[in-house]
């Protein structure tokens, strides 16, 4: 798609980020080498200057041909080269990026020399814009509830048993009384709430073992824009192997930092000597819960860790053998299934 507009150097101070590419070249100006341009000045009321968008096609927007482009404003007013547009019509529209019309439909009818136009944008609603990102990325699909402040307690006074079983009570009215209000993530993960109370709400999120959220303080009337962010840390699964093995073994995940400044190597040939000092040192380390986390083996001889922070290097150790003696072994934490083996 051929873009409609060049974009010339901003006015002063301001800033245009386009949300649009050319991929084709530019045509020769088919009006004989006359110019103009167009200048649009943007106003908002209800609403973050930066969070409108520009919008502009070259037939009407009902049009099924119409191919719009979205333009973020960081400014009050943009200067468009329109010349190829002498003698036609541009049209012009103010919205969010998740669709939230702002303004009308406003053509331009494009004469040589400069043109000019002020577009306000308006919000007239008390409302929410809620990003949700699974490690950094935008979650699409996801269902977003909306909290007041005496439903978030009444949440959290919940025993979260699965994700489903939260759900069926936030979809109660006979448990949270007035309901709870709930929008669906889109492409970009961004979920819109049209019509809040000016107040505290706690955006939530679930997941299998438990929920996350982010309490937002609303305006009146005004789209107030928030985070909530889940940190989702796959399984590690540590197989013990040892022909003496007691059930519901206890295995260590200890940070890696907890030792200084050690290679991986060094560090597991300590722990697989058991010299009397450093198990000694292992000790401590194991009995420090802010850097040791233990976890009882299954029936199956796994030990499955499901709360270890992505990115963080664990040693993994357990004792067996017909000494009972340490053994390790070290893993980077990653985000995805993992799993390492003790043999003894």
């Amino acid at each position: 798609m051929r873009r409609m507009f060049l974009f010339l150097a901003v006015l002063a101070g301001v800033a245009m980020v386009s949300c649009s590419k050319s991929n084709d070249n530019p045509s020769p100006n088919p009006n004989g080498g006359k110019k103009a341009s167009l200048v649009v000045t943007v106003e908002a009321q209800g609403i973050a200057l930066e969070s409108v968008y520009l919008v502009h096609s070259a037939v009407p927007f009902n049009d099924p041909y119409a191919k719009p482009d979205y333009t973020q404003v960081t400014g009050k007013t943009l200067t468009m080269d329109a010349s190829d547009f002498i003698g036609k019509s541009i049209y012009l529209t103010l919205k969010t990026n998740y669709g939230v019309s702002l303004s009308q439909d406003a053509p331009v009818n494009i004469k040589e020399g400069n043109n000019t136009i002020t577009l306000t944008g308006v919000n007239t609603n008390t409302s929410a814009a809620i990003t949700v990102s699974e490690d950094s990325k935008p979650v699409a699909g996801d269902v977003v509830y909306a909290l007041t402040k005496d439903q978030e307690i009444q949440l959290s006074n919940i025993g979260y048993k699965d994700k489903e079983f939260i759900a069926s009570m936030l979809r109660s009215n006979s448990v949270f009384q007035g309901g709870v209000k709930t929008a669906t993530t889109n492409a970009q993960g961004l979920a819109y709430f049209k019509s809040l109370e000016a107040t505290q709400y706690s955006f939530v999120v679930l997941r299998e073992k438990k929920y996350y959220s982010e309490a937002v303080n609303l305006k009146e009337k005004w789209i107030t824009e928030a985070k909530v962010s889940v940190n989702i840390t796959k399984v590690v699964k540590i197989k013990l192997v040892d022909k003496f093995l007691r059930a519901q073994s206890p295995v260590f995940a200890i940070k890696k930092s907890a030792f200084g400044n050690i290679t991986d190597a060094d560090l597991v040939k300590k722990v697989n000597e058991n010299g009397n000092d450093f198990i000694q040192n292992l000790y401590n380390k194991i009995n420090d819960k802010t850097v040791s986390t233990e976890v009882n083996i299954n029936s199956e001889g796994y030990a499955i860790f499901d709360s270890l922070r992505s990115g963080e290097r664990y040693l993994f150790i357990a004792q067996g053998g017909t000494n009972a003696k340490f053994k390790g072994t070290i893993l980077i934490v990653n985000g995805r299934e993992q799993s390492a083996t003790i043999e003894f």
